[in-house]
């Protein structure tokens, strides 16, 4: 892509109105999750094939369906943000943590859609499970290295959060906190009850809390697209001439 081409193409992902984005993908996370407890404080009884479809396609606790999807298309876009900063952002250390922002959230993508996380984690949580003696505390065993990848990223990505403008840092922090009080603090409590170590979430009252992980797993993801399009708005007009 010429200087030229890249130039257009950030003035105008730049002239996105970023609230509009944001309060519109917040209310499809949100919707999401009414409809997902509408089916099941109906408590319907699917008698017939596209009935348990319908069930299956807004299931927030299933694969490849609705909720997934949209998580999917979210994590995507927020890795296209980032390799559009990646272009403006010409300080080496940020160019190349920007470059490392688009590959994670491109990975959360890919493992939105193919739950690598669950198979991989499962296999090495296992193994330190048996090391540390947390095997029977956690259901899933994926939450061992989901804690062990939350801590290596969060070091190597602390002098990149240090050298952001104050706005972009607290945008950035605020969003990955959302997510993973979702991602690993619910998660975690699910878990720990699904062991029988605590008795927490058992019949109506589980749909709620799949609801609110995934919700607040979602709203951590949209709320990451809305600091990175303010810092490209930032960024472009620091970096481009008008």
């Amino acid at each position: 892509m010429t200087p030229l081409h890249s130039s257009c193409a950030l003035t105008g992902a730049t002239n996105l109105p970023t609230r509009y984005i944001t309060v519109t993908l917040a209310l499809c996370a949100v919707g999401l999750a009414g409809i997902y407890l509408a089916t099941h404080a109906i408590d319907l009884e699917c008698m017939t094939r596209s009935c348990e479809f319908t069930q299956q396609l807004l299931d927030m606790n299933g694969e490849g369906n609705l909720p997934a999807w949209f998580t999917v298309a979210c994590w995507f876009l927020a890795g296209i943000l980032a390799y559009f900063i990646a272009q403006v952002d010409e300080t080496p250390h940020q160019h190349a943590a920007w470059y490392g922002i688009m590959v994670l959230s491109l990975f959360f993508s890919f493992d939105e859609m193919t739950m690598f996380h669950e198979s991989f984690g499962s296999i090495l949580g296992s193994s330190i499970g048996k090391i540390t003696g947390v095997g029977d505390i956690l259901f899933y065993k994926w939450l061992v290295y989901g804690v062990m990848f939350v801590v290596v990223a969060g070091l190597l990505f602390l002098p990149f959060l240090y050298r952001l403008p104050r706005s972009t840092r607290w945008r950035i922090i605020m969003a990955g906190t959302i997510f993973l009080i979702g991602a690993l603090g619910i998660e975690s409590l699910g878990a720990a009850s699904q062991a029988g170590m605590i008795d927490l979430v058992q019949g109506r009252v589980w749909p709620f809390a799949i609801a609110l992980e995934e919700t607040l797993e979602m709203l951590g993801v949209i709320l990451l697209i809305h600091a990175l399009l303010h810092h490209l708005s930032w960024a472009t007009d620091r970096k481009l001439p008008l």
